[in-house]
C-alpha cells in the first residue's frame, strides 16, 4: 500500500490503478502482521485516496485546496472509515463543514461542484456511491458549521428513528482533511444529544437487538439455508454490526469521542463502564470479525468476484470456526447486556 504513489498520483486512473492493486498488497501484508496493524494502514490508504480525489476535483473546478483561498473546512470520514474498519472495497461515507463567516452564497455553488465532483472521481476509482446517500454530495452531509449546527439540533428535538440513526452516524466522524476543529464540535454535539437522552439510549439500544447475531438457539453458527449463499454467515449483519453498534453505544452514553471500537473499548474500561474480561473478549471478537471478512474479501478480489460478505463456514479451518463461534456468543452476550443496561424507563 504505496501513500507516497497517491500523493504523487495526476489523474483518476493512476489512483484507480492503485486501488486495483489493494488485494494483492493487503494479501501479503496480513500474512504475519497483527490485524489491526493491517487495519491502520488500509485506514490510511482510503483516506489518503478520498484526501486526493478532493485535491483533483478541486484542480478541476477552478481553485487550489488551500485554506488561504477558500473558507476554512473538513472533508470528513464517516461508517467504518471514521471507526478504521474499513475492508478493501468499500462504498462512501463522507461529509463536509465549512466555515460560515464568508457569504454563504459565495461558496454554496463551489462546494457542491466539489463534492459531486469528488464523488464521481471516488466511484470511477472503485469506491461505489453510497446507497444511503450519506456523501458530501447530497446537502444533508455537507454546510457551514452554523447549518451543521442547527441540523443536529433538529434531530436531538425530533428522535425519530432516522434522526437518531443520522445522530450516530455523526458521532463516527473522523477527519480526513482540513480543520480538524470542525469535525470535533459536530462530533461533540452529536455525542453529546445522545449521552443526555434516555430515549434515545434505549431506542438504539432496542434497534440493535433487530441486528440478530447469527447463533441458533442451540449455539450453533447460523448460516444461510436457501439461495446462492446456502451455508455461508453473513459476517457484517450477523456478528460485526451487532458488536461495533453496542459497542458505540456504551461508548456515547459517557461521553467517550473517539471513534474506533477497539480505543472505544478501552476507555469503557478506563471510565469503569466495562471490566477487564469484558473488553478483552470484546477486542477478541471485533479481531475475529474483521480478520475472516477481511481475507474473505482478499479471495474474492483474488479470485476476480463480486465482493461480498458471505463466508462460507465451511471453508474455515477448525480453529477459525471455533473463534467464530466464541465471537458470535461474546457479541450475543453484549448486546443482551446492553438492552438491559438501557431500558425504556432509562
Amino acid at each position: 500500500m504505496n501513500l507516497l504513489s497517491i500523493r504523487e498520483a495526476t489523474t483518476v486512473a493512476q489512483l484507480k490503478s492503485l486501488h486495483d492493486s489493494l488485494p494483492e498488497a493487503v494479501a501479503r501484508d496480513i500474512v504475519g502482521k497483527p490485524v489491526m496493524q493491517v487495519f491502520s494502514t488500509l485506514s490510511e490508504f482510503h483516506r489518503a485516496m478520498f484526501k486526493k480525489a478532493l485535491y483533483l476535483a478541486d484542480n478541476l473546478v477552478g481553485r487550489q485546496c488551500s485554506l488561504a483561498r477558500v473558507p476554512r473546512f473538513a472533508f470528513v470520514m464517516l461508517g467504518s472509515g471514521a471507526r478504521s474498519e474499513q475492508s478493501i472495497k468499500s462504498d462512501q461515507d463522507h461529509a463536509l463543514i465549512y466555515d460560515g463567516i464568508n457569504p454563504e452564497a459565495q461558496w454554496q455553488g463551489y462546494f457542491e461542484e466539489l463534492t459531486k465532483l469528488t464523488s464521481a472521481m471516488l466511484h470511477e476509482i472503485g469506491y461505489p456511491l453510497c446507497t444511503g446517500n450519506v456523501m458530501a454530495s447530497n446537502t444533508r452531509w455537507r454546510g457551514t458549521e452554523t447549518q451543521w449546527q442547527e441540523r443536529l439540533a433538529r434531530y436531538n428535538e425530533y428522535p425519530d428513528w432516522d434522526h437518531i440513526r443520522f445522530l450516530l452516524i455523526a458521532s463516527d466522524a473522523e477527519i480526513i482533511c482540513g480543520d480538524k476543529r470542525l469535525v470535533e464540535r459536530l462530533r461533540g454535539q452529536a455525542i453529546q444529544y445522545i449521552a443526555r437522552s434516555p430515549f434515545m439510549r434505549w431506542k438504539v439500544a432496542d434497534q440493535g437487538l433487530s441486528a440478530k447475531v447469527a447463533l441458533n438457539v442451540l449455539g450453533s453458527i447460523k448460516t444461510e439455508i436457501l439461495g446462492d449463499h446456502r451455508g455461508a454467515l453473513q459476517i457484517k449483519e450477523g456478528l460485526y454490526t451487532p458488536l461495533v453498534n453496542s459497542v458505540r453505544l456504551w461508548a456515547l452514553s459517557v461521553g467517550i469521542e473517539d471513534p474506533t471500537t477497539w480505543n472505544r473499548i478501552d476507555r469503557l474500561v478506563s471510565n469503569k463502564a466495562w471490566n477487564d474480561e469484558l473488553a478483552e473478549d470484546a477486542k477478541q471478537a471485533l479481531l475475529t470479525t474483521l480478520e475472516l471478512r477481511l481475507k474473505h474479501h482478499i479471495q474474492m478480489a483474488l479470485l476476480g468476484r463480486s465482493i461480498d460478505d458471505y463466508v462460507e463456514v465451511e471453508s474455515l479451518s477448525d480453529g477459525e470456526r471455533e473463534k467464530l463461534k466464541r465471537a458470535l456468543r461474546v457479541v450475543r452476550q453484549i448486546q443482551q447486556l446492553t438492552a438491559r443496561h438501557f431500558p425504556k424507563s432509562g
